[in-house]
């Protein structure tokens, strides 16, 4: 157990913003090593709250993300019925990562990821809501052209299309797309935004320019 405390209290002290798929040879081989094991060692001794408090931990939270944002689902999963509240248990991880980090870059980037990790494993509610969050600050951090809010853009505009909000949505894609075809041109990412595009306009009965 001191062992795990040890390696929980040690993490390289990166950047790692990264609005597109992160670059994951920037990790150091330690922080690999820790990221791969320690959770995996939580559940083999079935120290389920040493568990939770490594997957709520901000620097193991993007860590994993940055690997599998899957492997975190899986080690939920892996706790016993009555622990896997981790809507709660990231609820309040959010609060301690504001505290901790105030209004900056690595903070938004945990909100970003969280949302991503709940659209994941099909919590919605949570996940907009994080959207919502992530895009908020990401106004106050960011340049009007840089991609990150662009991304965070987008997923604003995500979460107003599915409550229904497509007017807003659309006013948002729309402002994003030239800065997608900049930094994306043929990638999915530039085709995900066309198709919510899509989506929007077809809602509002625009039909002919949604079959454009």
């Amino acid at each position: 157990l001191r062992h795990i405390h040890a390696w929980l209290e040690t993490s390289d002290d990166g950047e790692g913003i990264a609005p597109c798929p992160p670059k994951i040879k920037h990790q150091s081989e330690s922080t690999r090593r820790k990221l791969e094991e320690l959770p995996w060692q939580c559940v083999r001794a079935n120290l389920f709250d040493e568990l939770e408090k490594t997957l709520t931990d901000i620097d193991m939270f993007l860590g994993l993300s940055d690997l599998n944002r899957y492997e975190i689902w899986s080690y939920w999963q892996a706790m016993p019925q009555e622990r896997r509240s981790f809507v709660n248990a990231y609820k309040d991880a959010v609060e301690r990562w504001k505290k901790a980090l105030g209004e900056t870059a690595r903070f938004e980037r945990a909100l970003n990821e969280l949302d991503h990790f709940f659209l994941v494993v099909e919590e919605k509610e949570e996940g907009a809501r994080l959207a919502h969050m992530s895009y908020d600050l990401a106004k106050k951090l960011y340049p009007e052209n840089d991609i990150r809010l662009a991304v965070r853009t987008n997923n604003q505009a995500c979460a107003l299309r599915k409550e229904g909000n497509n007017s807003e949505a659309l006013r948002l894609l729309l402002r994003v797309l030239p800065v997608y075809e900049h930094e994306f041109q043929l990638r999915k990412d530039r085709w995900a935004v066309l198709n919510n595009i899509g989506w929007c306009l077809f809602h509002l009965g625009r039909f002919e320019e949604a079959e454009d």
